[in-house]
């Protein structure tokens, strides 16, 4: 899926009462492989733009 914030991702779990707002994690880019994990439902100012 595709953020607001222009970082691409995907589900690793749901928030409990909050299906539209769930944990993603971001996916490494070309520089780096590492990744990291945004909880939707503690960052309401990104939100899901797109499935890709």
């Amino acid at each position: 899926m595709k953020l607001s914030n222009k970082e691409e991702g995907y589900v690793v779990r749901q928030n409990e009462n909050f299906p539209d707002r769930p944990v993603v994690r971001i996916l490494g880019n070309t520089y780096s492989s590492s990744f990291y994990e945004i909880d939707l439902l503690k960052n309401p100012n990104i939100v899901i733009e797109s499935i890709i």
